[in-house]
């Protein structure tokens, strides 16, 4: 499914964006972020061929889904990682679980979404998805059942 190759995508592109943001640059942890990188661009890639052999309608139902859940995942894996920073490289789980749901008070973003709205947003794309589905297959099966 794209859904889950871009949902991969916005997590590890909220990882490499945690990076770029810390100021601290290739200090930020002790790993190499070119690994990061080198993810994202593979997911996008592996999206972009996966996308090839879809239908428009299932590729639209996807597409839509994503949009919903981007912010989830993204802000979600930004804040575990800024934290992680923060915290010279280590986190703990029940820190971890606090960073996901974390809402930056110095943010300059134009639209920030609070956890609440990011996790209704994420239960709202579970929801396109079987809705588009359904929708989909109910068309595709009875205009061939003519």
């Amino acid at each position: 499914m794209i859904y889950l190759l871009l949902c991969a995508y916005a997590y590890v592109h909220g990882q490499t964006n945690a990076f770029l943001y810390s100021r601290k640059g290739a200090e930020a942890l002790a790993r190499n972020e070119h690994r990061d990188l080198t993810i994202e661009r593979g997911l996008v890639a592996a999206a972009v061929v996966a996308a090839c052999l879809y239908s428009y309608p299932l590729l639209f139902v996807e597409l839509v889904a994503w949009v919903l859940a981007f912010s989830f995942w993204h802000n979600g894996a930004y804040y575990v990682m800024r934290e992680k920073i923060s915290r010279g490289g280590t986190i703990s789980d029940m820190g971890a679980i606090n960073a996901w749901k974390h809402q930056s008070p110095t943010t300059t973003a134009k639209l920030d979404f609070t956890y609440k709205l990011r996790l209704w947003l994420m239960l709202a794309s579970l929801a396109a998805l079987a809705v588009g589905y359904g929708v989909v297959f109910y068309f595709t099966t009875s205009i061939s059942g003519l």
